[in-house]
């Protein structure tokens, strides 16, 4: 395997070396052209951290401030204005059949990637805030939104399911 190092590029070339130009220049077109290449291939990937922050910064087609109570509310300030009243009509072993963890497994594959992860890392997997933070590389309150974002999606997913074929 070829180290990706310019130093060690320059002390394999040495012997090609041929004095045409200043050393020194010879060794500033090699660490150059690194770098150069460097840039290039890291310019094709967008470190995760980017991804999360992009994420947070991204305009929600369907605002959520009208589906919470605003922190002035006297019994759920933040909580959720509305609740699914079909759901818990449903029976158990509808819930329980899997046909519940299909629907959120395809919505969560659906996601954006930093929403996804924080989502399976916090819900699915169990891990503690501080956990997914330092995984992922991002802070709390990028954490809070990425998961709040992803557990509102999958909300609707489910909303549209259960209510659809509570119907039928």
């Amino acid at each position: 395997m070829q180290s990706r190092r310019p130093g060690s590029r320059c002390l394999r070339g040495l012997d090609g070396f041929e004095g045409r130009s200043a050393l020194k220049s010879w060794l500033f077109v090699i660490v150059t052209n690194c770098a150069r290449r460097r840039a290039e291939r890291d310019s094709r990937s967008v470190p995760f951290s980017e991804l999360a922050r992009r994420e947070a910064e991204r305009i929600e087609s369907e605002p959520l401030e009208n589906r919470f109570f605003d922190d002035s509310h006297s019994r759920w300030p933040g909580g959720w204005t509305s609740f699914s009243q079909r759901w818990e009509a449903l029976p158990e072993q509808r819930l329980l059949a899997g046909e519940v963890s299909a629907r959120i497994e395809s919505a969560a594959a659906r996601l954006p990637d930093g929403q996804r992860a924080v989502f399976l890392l916090r819900d699915v997997e169990g891990w503690s805030s501080e956990d997914v933070g330092h995984a992922l590389g991002i802070s709390g309150a990028n954490q809070r939104v990425l998961l709040h974002r992803a557990r509102h999606a999958i909300r609707a997913v489910l909303e549209n399911y259960l209510e659809r074929s509570d119907a039928r």
